[in-house]
């Protein structure tokens, strides 16, 4: 089991994939048994197992990942979702055999993280990864046929339910545009935040250029251009200014960025 976690999230089509892989390009270890990409997203880094936990625990609320169930306030210790708690925890262990620090990302974990940072303790930080939300909602459209005022609506619960969900947690957050523009700033931010984070974690160097590299010009845009509704814009501007690395306080939006 690995000693240390690091948890990437976002809305579905925002980059989490290219995140983790570049998490993964600093030194933490992946799952052994990642899911298969496709032409849309030939590397996922993610893990079929947990994948298939996180749409059980989806069902057991009444929901899915395109249909986010309506959550109460403490959900994680209803009696069935703590029921399964163990068996999350040794689901995570098969699927991350090596010790050490290891990056776990699934979209639907934004969701679902009260319930996974219980069964994963200790999670050392979480990264949020988000996008335009017209660029995600146009995604959506040609890879599931989802309608973009249903993609957009998608795109604040996601990111709402993140900013929320990470109270508590020192997190960074990422910007989609900005990463693509300018990978190897990126991963040297990320760099840095891993090296606060994460007990006894170190980068060399090297790794650090490679793992920039490792972003793809081809993740640029889904254009879109069209006014957003007044809640996504306000939600959007909200996310800008909180980009970079946040310490851990119990109201995310009161957090201040972490010392230079």
């Amino acid at each position: 089991m690995p000693n240390a976690w690091v948890l990437v999230i976002g809305m579905h089509r925002s980059g989490t994939s290219a995140v983790a892989g570049v998490v993964h390009g600093l030194g933490l270890s992946l799952p052994s048994d990642l899911l298969v990409g496709g032409d849309d997203n030939p590397s996922h880094n993610e893990s079929r197992s947990l994948t298939k936990a996180n749409e059980a625990i989806l069902g057991i609320l009444g929901g899915s990942w395109d249909s986010p169930p309506a959550l109460a306030r403490g959900w994680q210790w209803r009696p069935d979702i703590v029921a399964v708690m163990e068996i999350l925890t040794k689901v995570a262990a098969d699927a991350f055999p090596e010790p050490g620090p290891a990056v776990w990302k699934d979209p639907r974990t934004t969701l679902l993280l009260p319930c996974w940072t219980q069964a994963l303790a200790p999670v050392a930080g979480v990264i949020l990864v988000w996008r335009s939300p017209m660029a995600v909602a146009r995604s959506l459209a040609a890879r599931d046929g989802i309608a973009l005022d249903d993609g957009l609506t998608l795109w604040r619960r996601y990111n709402e339910d993140a900013l929320h969900n990470m109270a508590g947690h020192n997190f960074l957050v990422v910007d989609y545009d900005e990463m693509v523009d300018d990978p190897r700033s990126m991963a040297e931010a990320t760099a840095d935040w891993l090296h606060r984070v994460v007990p006894g974690f170190a980068v060399r160097k090297p790794l650090i250029s490679r793992a920039g590299d490792s972003i793809m010009s081809r993740l640029r845009h889904q254009a879109g251009d069209e006014p957003l509704p007044p809640d996504c814009a306000a939600l959007a501007a909200r996310l800008t200014e909180m980009r970079g690395p946040r310490r851990a306080t119990s109201d995310p939006r009161a957090q201040a960025p972490a010392p230079g």
